[in-house]
């Protein structure tokens, strides 16, 4: 898998997830590694943001964000139109005399499912209104195009490290400490981690996951002999972390079975996230070598019908 891939995937996921407050921080942190004259506006007492979620003083092109769950409820068709319209009249009356208006984007985390055609026609509305400012939704796929013209340097001060395909030999404390953060903070057949290669391709076919996915774990089962020693000085804890990742794995299937846009591999890469640490190399080399395992085992994804 390319870098390019994994981070688009990545960046999927973290804004498939991402809702409110947490998806106006991965906006405006992606905005300001795209333009440094990108200003966040930040809420204050009774006055609030005015408002304004941020602004490019220069452009005169100002933002307001909404992320709700569901963009699809009718409730929300219905709340989400109504903040269109007054958020943009307020900033009107408080923004343009001190920094004229040329352009307003409503950001509106989607999930991809595509804009109610309700917030559409209020768009339009306003355009004729207001006809000298130029406005346009920022959807899901504009965050995740932004995020994908950042250069890879940029792109891992949001999503962490991008393996290029290689997975170094990893450090047993982080794999343990990856082992106790998933037995800590997630809540009995033991599982048969033994590889057959012709039962591994067949499994990966099977759950339509990508053969760059297969390279990971294949390399990453290379260094199973870490986990087995650790299992040997603390048995239990084999079928319970096998126990905890199959109820992530399914809870993650549950989470995002509502968008036919969701791919085997943004599943795979969501589960990867949930067992990281961190953002680091290691974390997330220690988070496959984990994944591999249980892939083998059949704990994590669907198991081959014979």
């Amino acid at each position: 898998m390319s870098q390019n891939k994994y981070s688009e995937l990545s960046i999927s996921v973290l804004a498939l997830k991402a809702e409110g407050q947490s998806y106006e921080d991965l906006f405006c942190d992606i905005m300001i590694l795209k333009d440094s004259r990108y200003q966040k506006i930040k809420a204050y007492g009774n006055t609030g943001d005015m408002k304004n979620d941020g602004y490019i003083s220069e452009l005169g092109h100002f933002f307001q964000i909404y992320a709700p769950e569901n963009v699809k409820k009718q409730k929300t068709i219905s709340d989400s139109t109504k903040k269109l319209d007054e958020d943009f009249r307020g900033l009107y009356s408080k923004w343009n005399n001190i920094c004229t208006i040329k352009k307003f984007s409503f950001v509106i985390n989607d999930k991809s499912k595509g804009i109610p055609p309700q917030l559409i026609q209020k768009l339009e509305e306003l355009k004729k209104e207001f006809a000298e400012i130029e406005f346009s939704f920022y959807d899901f796929n504009s965050l995740i195009n932004d995020f994908l013209s950042l250069d890879l340097t940029s792109q891992s001060k949001i999503i962490g490290y991008i393996p290029s395909g290689e997975i170094k030999t990893i450090d047993y404390p982080i794999l343990r400490a990856t082992i106790e953060n998933i037995k800590n903070n997630f809540s009995d057949s033991s599982p048969n981690n033994s590889l057959n290669l012709e039962e591994f391709h067949s499994k990966i076919e099977f759950n339509n996951l990508d053969v760059s996915i297969s390279d990971y774990l294949l390399k990453a089962e290379a260094q199973n002999y870490l986990l087995e020693s650790y299992f040997e000085n603390n048995p239990r804890s084999r079928n319970f972390v096998g126990t905890i990742l199959n109820d992530i794995y399914n809870n993650i299937k549950i989470e995002y079975s509502s968008n036919d846009n969701i791919s085997s591999n943004m599943i795979f890469y969501a589960l990867l996230k949930d067992c990281c640490i961190d953002k680091s190399i290691d974390s997330k080399n220690s988070a496959l070598v984990l994944l591999s395992y249980y892939f083998v085992s059949c704990d994590i994804f669907e198991k081959p019908n014979r």
